[in-house]
């Protein structure tokens, strides 16, 4: 596995929220923080730095009108490739599950307990894989185009996406549990099973655009050479992807399974005993 490198924003009144995030981070990345005390000081600070892999948001601000998750229905508008996280131990469940299903959040962290690890990393893991989705879906769209000289440059922008995603051929991925994450694992799947569907339609069409531009100069042919090895690869990562969440659900499943017949049988002896 490669340990690719990602931003994360923080926008919390707390300060030490952002090196808590980059401690747990750094367990399975490279992370840089950027940091903002207030939605309004972040939207202006998302304007001035690169896109960040994640935008880690509280919902609540003592000092702001704006709620967690207006600000994050606004980055999403802004910065369109980053994931976003919402954070509220007042949040519930029912409060999360529109806004993940809907696609305003990609993952959250509810907890009770204040910044307990394993969900911080999960929730983290999860933000990055749909980051992951999202530059490769940029890529695959931005190539619907019959200009080898537009070819070249969007080839240039994305010479690193192998190294962007961290994955190659024949190496395992290092996921973490996600233990209940089940809603965020089927948002990723269909995702993921989304922009794997746009790739036989995108290689015929790249045949087309070589066998219409026989006559190219020999750059022009590598350029849509190593534009096909692009796609070779992202069609590997995307079918792993695929079979890896697919085990994931299915054992998140089995767990729950297991929990609910705990629970009953608990409540069974319970009675029985009361």
């Amino acid at each position: 596995m490669i340990k690719t490198s990602h931003t994360i924003l923080s926008i919390d009144e707390n300060p030490t929220v952002p090196e808590l995030l980059k401690i747990v981070g750094d367990c399975r990345y490279n992370i840089e923080i950027e940091h903002a005390i207030s939605p309004e000081t972040g939207l202006e600070h998302l304007k001035c730095i690169n896109t960040p892999s994640l935008i880690w948001s509280n919902n609540n601000f003592a000092n702001s009108d704006i709620d967690g998750r207006e600000f994050l229905k606004k980055c999403k508008k802004i910065s369109p490739l980053s994931s976003r996280i919402l954070c509220g131990t007042k949040l519930s469940e029912n409060d999360i599950a529109p806004l993940i299903n809907s696609g305003e959040i990609q993952s959250s962290y509810i907890s009770p307990v204040l910044y307990m690890v394993n969900p911080i990393l999960s929730s983290i893991q999860i933000g990055i894989e749909h980051h992951k989705i999202n530059l490769l879906e940029h890529f695959l769209n931005s190539l619907n185009v019959n200009s080898v000289t537009r070819l070249k440059k969007i080839l240039t922008r994305n010479s690193n996406i192998e190294k962007n995603i961290g994955w190659m051929f024949g190496l395992k991925r290092d996921w973490v549990d996600f233990e209940n994450r089940d809603l965020e694992l089927t948002q990723l799947s269909k995702r993921t099973n989304s922009v794997l569907k746009k790739i036989p339609k995108l290689s015929s069409y790249l045949v087309g655009v070589n066998n219409a531009l026989s006559g190219i100069e020999e750059e022009g042919k590598a350029t849509l050479k190593k534009i096909q090895d692009h796609i070779v690869f992202i069609e590997g990562f995307l079918t792993h992807s695929k079979k890896h969440l697919k085990n994931s659900l299915n054992h998140v499943t089995k767990t729950n399974i297991h929990i609910t017949k705990t629970k009953d049988k608990i409540k069974r002896l319970k009675d029985e005993f009361m």
